[in-house]
């Protein structure tokens, strides 16, 4: 328990900020883990494309597929 009741105030004003700064920090590290993410799938989905446009051209070309 605090006392006298100025003591307290600043503690509870710092522990709101303490509170908010971390919400805040948390906030964006949500929003960076999200674009992160949607970057990955778009690169997958890139990589992807290029192993299938890859793919038709040695068809076209007539190469054999060599595994």
């Amino acid at each position: 328990s605090c006392r006298p009741p100025m003591v307290c105030r600043p503690l509870i004003d710092v522990t709101i900020v303490v509170q908010t700064v971390l919400q805040q920090m948390q906030d964006k590290f949500h929003t960076m883990s999200d674009q992160i993410i949607g970057r990955i799938d778009d690169l997958n989905c890139y990589i992807d494309d290029l192993e299938k446009n890859i793919t038709d051209l040695v068809t076209q070309a007539g190469v054999e597929e060599l595994e």
